[in-house]
């Protein structure tokens, strides 16, 4: 993704290296192993590295908080998943039919991965729910987002997580009731 973001900056510079240097085009007019080397990008090429780009742009930031080794940030994952879903099911309806089978195939594998949303770790949405900012708005929002606001899978995610966190403060209050509290 960077390096080709990094590439249509320079456009213009292949552009008139193309008009301008002799060197550039004969390096192209050579053969190597018997095989004549491919030209200078062309028009339409750069037009499906702009395609490219704007199709890895939408998972490159989630990928980073996502995959990140070195900085454990889990209270971020799960919106990062979230957007990715979205995305993924917005491009399988893509005009672009390349765009949209690549988003299939994608799709395909997220929901390996992921075993489908449905049966996603709750501790993953938990310790976005976690988050001070984000609390249980969030996940509410991100399950509208992903099933249509008032819908019953919408409200199944949210009482399942409701019903974790219930059961791990009853399991919190078991572990570090003291002696002087009283049960409820």
């Amino acid at each position: 993704y960077l390096m080709l973001t990094r590439a249509i900056k320079f456009k213009v510079a292949f552009d008139k290296m193309e008009a301008e240097d002799k060197l550039y085009n004969d390096h192209f007019l050579e053969v190597v192993d018997g095989e004549k080397r491919i030209g200078p990008p062309t028009t339409i090429d750069w037009r499906e590295v702009e395609r490219l780009v704007k199709f890895l742009g939408l998972f490159y930031t989630a990928t980073l908080v996502v995959s990140a080794s070195s900085t454990v940030c889990s209270y971020k994952c799960y919106g990062e998943i979230v957007t990715i879903e979205k995305n993924l099911l917005g491009m399988t309806h893509s005009y672009d039919k390349e765009l949209r089978e690549k988003a299939v195939e994608m799709r395909e594998k997220f929901d390996k991965y992921w075993d489908g949303q449905k049966n996603i770790n709750r501790m993953l949405i938990i310790a976005s729910v976690f988050d001070p900012r984000q609390k249980m708005e969030f996940a509410k929002m991100c399950f509208e987002k992903l099933y249509g606001e008032d819908t019953s899978e919408a409200k199944e995610m949210y009482n399942s997580v409701c019903d974790v966190m219930k059961a791990m403060l009853k399991e919190y209050t078991i572990i570090f009731k003291g002696p002087n509290t009283q049960s409820s």
